[in-house]
């Protein structure tokens, strides 16, 4: 069949795989084509399920938080890294024009294109009934809200009574070319997010679809509203919607006992077992042999089954990226007890890419595998909503509430879940600070990489100081985009740093013809 292209009108060129489709999450389906309307429910629900459309690089942000842990001598090693991700390295708003393109940024502008051709042309579809239509434009608002909240997140100053007047986003509501792109406030943009998700919380959907968890019902639209309100300091909200996301009876808690691990030989390439949750003695003194969760084998239907979510949406980052552990995340785990570290670290796992000696490395999987274009990536879910986070959110506003007993027994639910059956989880707090601490070494542990960026940032701005993170690395000295071996330096990101805005590209400024106003540094 012919290809279409979906124009994204941001400046930005978007393009939509056209096939014809069964439904499934991994079809390629077919798109509204620049000058034509939606006309059919089947094109509607079909690009809803296009998962080409859901995956989003997030080097730049792996790269930038204290969960990280490239060194000089892994770089060395390795010999390369993308652009983004020494520019989250170095917190350097300079090097990111070396691209021809940012695709975390186009690749949001095209979520929120496709949901605004959607909100355009729903009148025009006839095939459809009552409900099916409050699906649709639900979803539809579910999907811009999402992309809002996350393009905010990385190109705006953090969400603060000081920062309402500050740069917020361009705000595109039509489908229309001639829509002004100047950048609302963040005020703006954060009210703009929440009507979204009110109405996209009219949605039909009573719960999770088991089968179809790209269908936006109920509890995933609560879900967001919760971390939404947790990032926005109104705690009460946080926990009503925390709370009221796990009464889902699809969306449930994994206990990852369950999950069963395979060996891979990194010394001849082969597989040691067939059945995964066979035990494999040739491990014993073989240093190439390294262990993985089942879920690092999971291919693309597998990922978006996962009983945890609430809806499926998928980061990447480039196989020289890597989720390398830096030594103070690895630190925060009980490494005889905790499953989270047992299942989903691999230790000396440069060997994966065929790295040697570098046995004191930690790389983390909750899933990599090749995705259905044959690429290997890494995917996790760090930033799509989750069963975990929701636990998370609610011990979080529960303590910040001051009924910091009842968040230690939220946490508690948690961790059973987490470690190996049989051993002592317990957490054990005397007053609001210390139950606070524990409720954020315990997100950290559960969310690492992803949601740790957009937490420092939050934490700059809350009510609580003792949350606030400076974050320092020593490497080479790195310049629009180029690396200097022969100059160590230094970095550091203070406080409430203006670099928590990752600069908008300049060939998009360019492309609004001016009305995009860049960050100040």
């Amino acid at each position: 069949m012919k290809l279409k292209h979906i124009i994204c009108n941001l400046g930005l060129l978007a393009m939509l795989p056209v096939v014809s489709s069964c439904g499934d999450f991994f079809d390629e389906v077919p798109s509204r084509g620049d000058n034509e309307v939606l006309n059919r429910g089947e094109q509607v629900r079909n690009l809803f399920a296009n998962s080409s459309n859901y995956y989003t690089p997030v080097d730049f942000l792996v790269a930038s938080t204290d969960d990280y842990g490239m060194s000089m001598e892994v770089f060395d090693a390795l010999g390369y890294l993308d652009v983004p991700s020494l520019s989250g390295m170095s917190w350097a708003p300079e090097g990111l024009d070396v691209f021809m393109s940012d695709e975390l940024w186009t690749r949001q502008y095209n979520k929120i294109f496709t949901a605004n051709a959607v909100l355009n042309d729903i009148e025009n579809i006839t095939d459809i009934t009552d409900e099916e239509r409050a699906e649709y434009i639900a979803h539809a608002h579910f999907v811009r809200a999402l992309a809002y909240w996350e393009l905010a997140n990385v190109y705006c100053l953090p969400y603060a009574t000081e920062n309402l007047k500050a740069l917020g986003l361009p705000l595109k509501k039509t489908i229309h070319t001639d829509e002004n792109l100047t950048r609302a406030t963040l005020k703006d943009t954060y009210a703009f997010i929440e009507a979204d998700l009110k109405e996209a919380l009219k949605s039909p959907r009573i719960d999770v679809s088991e089968d179809e968890r790209w269908l936006v019902s109920k509890p995933a639209v609560k879900a967001l509203l919760a971390r939404f309100y947790l990032f926005t300091c109104e705690y009460a909200l946080a926990e009503k919607y925390a709370g009221e996301a796990l009464e889902s009876k699809t969306a449930t808690l994994l206990d990852y006992n369950k999950l069963t691990t395979f060996d891979l030989d990194k010394g001849g390439g082969s597989w040691n077992n067939e059945d995964y949750g066979e035990e494999d003695n040739s491990k014993e003194g073989n240093d190439n042999i390294l262990t993985f969760c089942e879920t690092y084998n999971y291919g693309p239907n597998q990922f978006v089954s996962y009983q945890e979510l609430y809806y499926p949406q998928f980061y990447t980052v480039t196989a020289t990226v890597n989720l390398i552990a830096s030594k103070e995340l690895t630190d925060l785990y009980d490494k005889a007890d905790d499953l989270r570290y047992i299942n989903l670290f691999v230790e000396n796992g440069l060997i994966d890419y065929w790295l040697y000696g570098f046995n004191d490395v930690c790389n983390y999987h909750l899933f990599s595998s090749r995705n259905q274009w044959g690429q290997q990536m890494d995917v996790f879910l760090g930033a799509s909503p989750t069963v975990a986070e929701m636990y998370l959110t609610k011990a979080e506003a529960l303590a910040r509430q001051g009924s910091w007993s009842e968040a230690m027994i939220v946490l508690q639910t948690l961790r059973a879940s987490r470690f190996v059956d049989g051993s002592d989880y317990s957490l054990f707090a005397t007053n609001q600070r210390e139950a606070l601490t524990d409720i954020l070494k315990e997100r950290r542990r559960e969310l690492p990489f992803l949601m740790r960026w957009y937490d420092i940032r939050r934490f700059a701005y809350n009510e609580t100081p003792d949350d606030d993170v400076e974050l320092h690395r020593t490497f080479y000295a790195i310049d629009n985009g180029e690396v200097d071996f022969n100059t160590v330096k230094d970095y550091v990101l203070p406080v409430k740093s203006k670099r928590y805005a990752q600069p908008i590209l300049t060939q998009e400024i360019q492309r609004s013809h001016g009305q995009i106003q860049q960050n100040q540094y």
